[in-house]
């Protein structure tokens, strides 16, 4: 692309939004120094990341190289090129990832994120996308444009962003269904401590493997393989350090085991793909479907997000007696997907009458469902939508024990067993991880 800008050259547009312009550029003055990556932006952009990688020093944040400013009042915020590449292309070119892998994955992740709130500031949009590789191979949390001082909100946003990322790098890994199960009793959110805690549990840091061979056509390799590298953890006040946090550095996983391991997940994916619509995943592929559910599902909703389209119910509430009995059948039955199906109509006939008190035999007690369920009707908005859309796809089921995911298109919902019945926990639609 040419042009000086800075004091830099630009070698070649990384993003082309004119008001946060990225670029690969290298100092005019010496040619033969390795490349950076200059952000040409202005504003709130500009002084959230300037405020956020200027606060701090840590292997697992970027930091800032240079600064300059431009007569248009934008300002040129230079940083070091990461060659590694990002945890979302690694996700999307890994089909599996070794459990020491994501144990550095994870705690490096969750370092840059406590060094970044111990410094009084959030991230403010923590995504796959936004971890890169070094050149060594360490993880450096990196796009801080919508970084804001720390409260409370931030935080838990930021916390929550940190468990769906922690779900997007286990769910690669097989046999993690103990981690995950961990994971979820801090869902939907966990703290940066309590996630590196969880990842020294689960394994043994061990390098990461960037040259893996893409899993989809179109999929681009990087350029080498790079070590992988994680610090050994902060001890607590009279913790006493295990074997496995001595060193800063551990050997090359072998590259047998990791084929063997994907070899045995290939024969269970060709095995089950073959089986009818009803398609129940047990084990690992349960626990990270419901995880998902509860991760995915905003703490405190008020109910699931209806669309613009909604239209508002004119109809007056009217009396139990006038909704026809609800078969029984299928909800003591055990399978999930009969009483999903059930539960699903029953709930529109509810919120289209506007009838509260039938709400008691669809949704969970005490759930957060059935409280903004409860609160459309009090605000006569419940008519105009349905639990599940009308659709041409066959329902995909996961179950676990008393819990199952049902899922239409984009639409799931998680259903729980208590006494013996199926009730609607939450209705949602599925947010991918990565972006």
């Amino acid at each position: 692309m040419g042009g000086d800008v800075g004091g830099y050259r630009r070698i070649r547009l990384l993003s082309p939004d004119p008001d946060d312009e990225v670029c690969l550029a290298r100092a005019v003055d010496a040619a033969e120094d390795e490349p950076v990556v200059v952000r040409l932006t202005s504003g709130d952009r500009a002084e959230a990341e300037l405020a956020a990688v200027g606060a701090l020093s840590s292997p697992h944040v970027i930091g800032l190289s240079d600064l300059f400013s431009l007569p248009d009042g934008r300002v040129g915020l230079v940083f070091p090129r990461l060659p590694g590449g990002s945890l979302a292309e690694l996700l999307d070119r890994r089909a599996d990832l070794t459990a020491g892998e994501a144990a550095t994955l994870l705690i490096s992740v969750a370092r840059g994120l406590a060094a970044l709130h111990e410094a009084g500031r959030s991230h403010g949009r923590l995504r796959p996308a936004r971890v890169l590789f070094d050149r060594s191979g360490t993880p450096v949390l990196t796009g801080m444009t919508r970084s804001a001082p720390l409260d409370p909100a931030g935080r838990q946003a930021d916390e929550r962003d940190l468990a769906k990322l922690a779900v997007a790098v286990l769910s690669r890994v097989p046999d993690a269904g103990a981690a995950l199960t961990t994971l979820s009793a801090h869902a939907p959110a966990v703290a940066p401590e309590d996630l590196e805690r969880m990842a020294f549990d689960f394994a043994d840091p061990e390098p990461i493997d960037l040259s893996g061979e893409p899993s989809a056509p179109g999929s681009r390799s990087l350029r080498s393989p790079m070590p992988g590298r994680v610090v050994a953890p902060r001890a607590s006040p009279g913790a006493e350090a295990g074997p496995r946090h001595r060193g800063d550095s551990v050997p090359r996983p072998a590259a047998g085991l990791r084929g063997a391991v994907s070899a045995g997940v290939g024969r269970a994916r060709r095995a089950v793909s073959g089986v009818r619509r009803r398609t129940l995943v047990l084990a690992g592929g349960s626990a990270v479907a419901l995880l998902l559910a509860l991760v995915f599902v905003p703490a405190g909703a008020d109910g699931p997000a209806r669309g613009d389209d909604a239209v508002p119910s004119s109809s007056t509430p009217v009396s139990r007696q006038s909704l026809s009995p609800l078969d029984p059948a299928p909800l003591t039955a055990d399978d999930p997907l009969d009483a999903a199906l059930v539960l699903a109509g029953r709930r529109d006939e509810c919120l289209g009458t506007g009838s509260a008190e039938c709400l008691g035999e669809v949704d969970q007690p005490a759930s957060a469902l059935l409280a903004g369920d409860q609160q459309a009707i009090a605000m006569g908005a419940a008519g105009g939508s349905q639990t599940l859309p009308a659709s041409d796809a066959k329902p995909f089921v996961q179950r676990t024990g008393d819990t199952a995911l049902v899922s239409v298109d984009s639409t799931t919902l998680l259903l729980v067993r208590i006494d013996g019945q199926w009730r609607l926990r939450d209705v949602f639609a599925a947010e991918a991880p990565s972006d």
